[in-house]
């Protein structure tokens, strides 16, 4: 399927004309996080020429993780392609986590470029929230592949677009344990009281 989209998308795209150049990145260079803890990254597209009205109008795009330090949760497109649960605006072809640290993402908007250009008033706006959940300490990578034979990104006419990748996010993941909860403490707390309250009358008795 996945292949599919990109050779619909190719097809599309030999038509495609010279183009200001638009940038996928990370809106988060680095993260700190604690072993057990939920976090997200943010998926941002900007325009290299920010007086230039470019609309991004489809994309198929991998993200690389490191599936031994942190499970990948979901994915949220965001609505600047349109709205792709209510509305029918827009369609989510994603595939999600593909196995061995790889997640896809594929969106193709359904409104014209007129619509599109309103939606994307900004010359950069998400494209998807991606969420994990960290598994160990260490240090990790979360970073688009670059080597990704299906890689494209889309106007809003269906022309191709020159494209750069930012920055991968920087994760780094600490064991710090997990605080106990107040109901943990008070159990806690009543076995302690038990104890020394045996102790004491053990004393009483001897």
């Amino acid at each position: 399927m996945k292949k599919n989209i990109a050779i619909a998308f190719s097809l599309i795209f030999l038509w495609a004309g010279s183009a200001s150049a638009v940038m996928l990145s990370f809106q988060q260079s680095s993260l700190a996080v604690d072993v057990g803890t939920s976090f997200s990254v943010d998926l941002i597209v900007s325009q290299s020429n920010p007086t230039a009205v470019i609309s991004v109008g489809e994309f198929d795009i991998d993200v690389l993780y490191d599936p031994t330090q942190m499970a990948f949760t979901g994915w949220t497109l965001d609505t600047f392609l349109g709205d792709s649960y209510l509305d029918l605006e827009a369609m989510d072809l994603s595939w999600g986590d593909m196995g061995g640290g790889v997640i896809d993402l594929a969106e193709l908007s359904l409104l014209l470029p007129d619509e599109l250009n309103a939606l994307q008033s900004d010359s950069s706006f998400r494209l998807a929230s991606l969420g994990f959940e960290c598994l160990a300490a260490g240090q990790s990578i979360i970073a688009l592949d670059a080597q990704d034979p299906y890689l494209v990104v889309g106007d809003g006419l269906g022309n191709a677009l020159p494209l750069d990748l930012g920055p991968g996010v920087e994760v780094t993941q600490g064991g710090t344990a997990p605080v106990p909860e107040p109901a943990t403490m008070l159990l806690f707390g009543t076995g302690l009281a038990g104890f020394a309250g045996n102790y004491l009358r053990k004393q009483k008795k001897a």
